[in-house]
């Protein structure tokens, strides 16, 4: 096998498991054979053109224009509105975009979504190529399938999976052993021997470094994945503002409303105090997002504080304040009754509010058990649409 031909095979095998970190964050996972196919394309492209010793300029350039007739292929293949297929790839990339963020990981199948998977895959193939065969820094090589990695390690909500830290890994150890087996081709025992000689002699060396090396290497990475807690950062998928320790786990409201529902007895649960008439509804949650599935929670970054921001959609916000005393029995959920729209509360314990939908929620430890027995005042305005 040439030199080339092990690279390109080792990058392209290094792509093809770095896909499978995508699957945690959507449940249509029918872009892996679209991406493997154009994976196996664009690495035999480029091994075809290196045997025919044209320079790594040529080799991204035919790349780049097999990645952008597969994609216009591809988005014919797709469902289309009739228009022309640069708006329907336009139009590809907005709806993945709204597409992400109105929904909750892992989001409902959607062909935007679908098609910038691809898009992307092909991307980081073509670049992870071009690091480890084409400027010939495979130590490099990691960068661009370790983006596919960050992307869910960053954004859910979840501990990403350890085989998504695995085939990263795994992908990376290849390349750098197919790099080594390449460098034994060019080494020369003495002068007398040829170069065919030093790569049988230096084959096994190559094997050992690699076993060495990589077995440790993934036992800690395993190790060290289990132990350190889940990343999080400010603005990205749900965490608890800037004071985030984590992601938070959410609790589906519904099932907590049900469970206390479906009791053998009647019981008295919320009681409540206002200072104007007529009373006022109790909110908990908000659910914008409508799938096959019905309605569900979606993915937002939390702020701290009792002070929440302005209301959305209103422009002129009433001046009559509305202070309501809410009282809570054995009812336990992470999520506040409060009446909408919110401007100030005081409750025990440590709260975030959602800006879009100012729904507040329990982001201490125990938040899932947060309104049990809880005794608080929150300050509101009544919204009365035209």
């Amino acid at each position: 096998m040439r030199p080339s031909d092990r690279t390109g095979l080792a990058i392209s095998l290094s792509v093809l498991l770095a896909t499978f970190t995508l699957l945690p964050l959507t449940r249509d996972h029918s872009f892996l054979g679209v991406s493997w196919l154009l994976i196996v394309l664009l690495g035999g492209i480029a091994v075809l053109l290196r045997r025919a010793r044209f320079g790594a300029g040529v080799v991204v350039a035919g790349q780049l224009v097999a990645l952008g007739v597969f994609l216009i292929l591809f988005s014919m293949a797709l469902p289309v509105s009739g228009v022309g297929w640069w708006q329907n790839i336009a139009g590809f990339y907005l709806d993945a975009a709204h597409h992400m963020q109105t929904q909750a990981a892992p989001m409902a199948p959607q062909a935007g979504v679908k098609f910038l998977f691809v898009s992307a895959i092909g991307i980081i193939a073509v670049m992870t190529d071009v690091l480890a065969a084409g400027i010939r820094r495979p130590a490099w090589a990691i960068a661009p399938p370790a983006t596919l990695f960050l992307i869910p390690a960053i954004g859910l909500e979840v501990d990403t999976p350890v085989r998504s830290l695995l085939c990263i890994a795994v992908g990376y150890l290849g390349i750098l052993i197919a790099e080594g087996l390449n460098s034994t081709g060019r080494w020369s025992v003495s002068l007398s021997h040829d170069t065919d000689q030093g790569l049988g002699t230096a084959q096994p060396v190559v094997w050992r470094a690699a076993t060495l090396i990589g077995v440790p290497a993934l036992a800690g990475a395993l190790l060290f994945g289990a132990v350190i807690p889940t990343l999080s950062l400010n603005g990205w998928g749900f965490g608890s503002g800037s004071n985030s320790h984590g992601p938070l786990e959410l609790t589906d409201p519904t099932i907590d409303m049900r469970r206390n529902l479906n009791q053998p007895e009647d019981r008295t649960v919320v009681e409540y105090q206002t200072d104007r008439p007529g009373g006022t509804y109790l909110r908990m949650a908000s659910l914008p997002i409508f799938n096959s599935h019905g309605w569900q929670l979606a993915g937002a970054n939390l702020e701290q504080g009792p002070q929440l921001g302005d209301i959305p959609g209103l422009d002129n916000e009433p001046s009559l304040v509305r202070t309501t005393h809410i009282k809570i029995d054995n009812f336990s959920s992470q999520y506040l009754p409060l009446p909408y729209a919110p401007r100030k509360f005081e409750a025990k314990g440590k709260w975030g509010y959602v800006p879009q939908s100012l729904v507040v929620m329990a982001t201490g430890r125990n938040h899932k058990q947060a309104t049990r027995y809880l005794d608080y005042t929150v300050q509101s305005v009544d919204i009365e649409p035209n």
